[in-house]
């Protein structure tokens, strides 16, 4: 390409990492409820899942974030998805992702164990 042709703004591929970010590294975010919107419409739209089942994912996503941050420290963050395993889903290429999601939603089960309706939350 010519360096004065203009370069693409972003592509699929520069919106995933290429390594997990490490606790420090964290952004927060100053528009959650953007963020869930966006959530629940692309589970809504492609799974097809109703409004209740839709809130249980999401529940499950936000205690597995939360667990996620608050043992980082030992641990190193789980929770995300790098440039490599998007690829490789996109593929149909088995990849970590999905036992490292697995693993971190054992370990929330395992710390919540015991939790009913009236506790925090019930994960199944």
């Amino acid at each position: 390409m010519n360096s004065l042709q203009a370069q693409p703004l972003f592509s699929e591929d520069s919106l995933y990492p290429d390594r997990l970010p490490r606790f420090e590294e964290l952004q927060p975010s100053y528009n959650l409820s953007a963020v869930f919107d966006e959530c629940h419409n692309y589970i809504y739209a492609n799974e097809g899942f109703l409004k209740d089942k839709i809130f249980r994912e999401m529940v499950k996503l936000i205690v597995m974030k939360l667990h996620d941050e608050q043992t980082s420290c030992k641990n190193g963050l789980m929770f995300g998805i790098t440039s490599d395993e998007y690829k490789a889903i996109t593929a149909d290429i088995p990849s970590n992702f999905e036992d490292r999601l697995n693993t971190l939603f054992e370990a929330v089960k395992e710390n919540h164990h015991g939790k009913t309706n009236g506790g925090l939350v019930v994960v199944k």
